[in-house]
């Protein structure tokens, strides 16, 4: 092990470190970040550990006690990590009297540097991108110089400008590092069929390798009815009177569809006295409040900011909708919708939009309803749910075992083992000649 190896895992007893192969994983999706992508890129991992080395590089991003690492051993999650935004040179070459602006510029031309040190000193068998930032992009590339096979992983929302809307100039760059990193890929993992007929309307022309399509997936142990809608109501001190649907998200996007619903809802409480719309997880909803105020719906709906990760599942079993009518905005679309399958695991009928691939989480009459970005059709959706119960808790009950079969940890994992292993994405003990080339003869004895 080289001067630099020491350094890097420097707290580490494990003998498997020069006996497994290497992969190398650049992300911005990593925890303590929240979100479908992190979850998604940390089942993959959890997939690949057992018959690989995983070292992490991500950016700190100034997490409240969250101190940078040049290689620390994550205990719970059995990866090494490296939280050097970016870096692993020391820290002489960026002075912290240096303005913000400087430093960051000087990271950039760094990181070059840096990278190439990491795959000169470590070796790595592969390298997974999973967000083409400048940084992914010149992993990508440089990856390629050192003949390690890469994978990129998409999920869509960086794909969407390049699809849906015209060349522009505040698109140039980020159409550039888009389309670098595809250039230097030799496999790519999508979330989504959608996502997947994006990658290839991105890119214009043949891609230079295979593209694996693995759904994602949920915590089924997390999400599911942990009591009775009666019981989840009482501990979240809400109304058993009263009919609630149930919108979760982080952020106020208007690829969400929550301004649609808010205008909806007048229409809809006409039809259901006693409605109540609950907006989960937004912290600054001072925006969507005055489209309330403008649509009379203000009585309507009622909104819940930081909710934590442990109470989601009372919220989903408390509703009897789960709605959120996605639509494209600009090229802001939704890749899937994993907060749909979270509802389905809590037994809970859907209405999604008809855009992206939540089609692909909600089959239309089948565990759900699609309904485009109409007022008038969601108002009807959601009416028809209320009035027709039996019809609601059957689409809820399909939706329930689909998310089962299809979209648990363990199909999940299944399918990531069976998409990048056995279907020789992954060379696990020989480094390729050629990018575009990786042709792994993987069989079973070799796992």
């Amino acid at each position: 092990m080289s001067v630099f190896q020491k350094k890097i895992y420097r707290n580490s007893n494990d003998s498997s470190i020069n006996s497994k192969p290497r992969i190398l994983f650049y992300t911005l999706h990593y925890p303590p970040g929240v979100g479908g992508s992190i979850f998604y890129e940390e089942g993959l991992r959890k997939a690949l550990l057992e018959n690989y080395h995983i070292t992490v590089i991500t950016p700190n991003r100034g997490y409240a006690g969250l101190k940078p690492t040049n290689g620390e051993l994550n205990t719970q999650s059995g990866v090494w990590e490296i939280r050097r935004k970016y870096r692993v040179l020391p820290d002489f070459f960026l002075p912290k009297k240096w303005p913000r602006r400087l430093k960051k510029i000087a990271e950039v031309f760094l990181f070059p540097f840096d990278i190439n040190l990491l795959l000169f000193s470590q070796r790595y068998d592969h390298i997974f991108v999973g967000t083409p930032t400048i940084a992914g992009c010149l992993t990508a590339f440089f990856a390629r110089l050192h003949k390690i096979p890469v994978t990129s992983v998409f999920y869509g929302e960086e794909l969407g400008p390049l699809v849906f809307t015209k060349k522009e100039k505040k698109l140039t760059i980020n159409r550039l590092r888009v389309i670098f990193t595809i250039q230097n890929s030799t496999r790519f993992l999508v979330p989504s069929l959608f996502t997947e007929k994006m990658l290839k309307q991105a890119y214009r022309k043949d891609l230079p390798g295979p593209v694996k399509m693995v759904y994602p997936f949920f915590d089924e142990k997390h999400f599911h009815n942990k009591t009775s809608k009666a019981e989840a109501r009482d501990i979240l001190h809400l109304d058993h009177q009263k009919k609630y649907l149930l919108t979760v998200s982080s952020r106020d996007q208007r690829r969400k569809g929550i301004d649609k619903v808010l205008q909806s809802l007048p229409a809809i409480a006409k039809k259901n006295h006693g409605l109540l719309y609950l907006v989960v997880g937004i912290n600054d909803y001072q925006s969507l409040m005055d489209i309330a105020k403008a649509n009379h719906a203000e009585e309507f709906v009622r909104f819940i900011p930081k909710v934590k990760y442990s109470m989601l599942p009372y919220y989903y079993s408390a509703c009897d909708i789960y709605l959120m009518p996605t639509r494209e905005i600009e090229g802001d679309v939704e890749g899937f919708g994993f907060v749909f399958l979270e509802a389905s695991g809590c037994q809970r009928v859907c209405i999604g939009g008809n855009s992206g691939g939540v089609p692909e989480a909600v089959l239309h009459e089948k565990t759900g309803l699609i309904v485009n970005s109409d007022i008038e059709e969601i108002s009807s959706a959601v009416i028809r749910l209320f009035n027709d119960v039996s019809f609601a808790d059957e689409l809820a009950k399909n939706a329930y075992q689909r998310s089962q079969e299809e979209f648990s940890k363990i199909a999940a994992h299944r399918k990531f083992v069976q998409e990048l292993i056995f279907s020789n994405s992954i060379d696990p003990t020989v480094r390729i000649q050629e990018p575009k080339h990786s042709s792994i003869k993987f069989t079973q004895e070799n796992t």
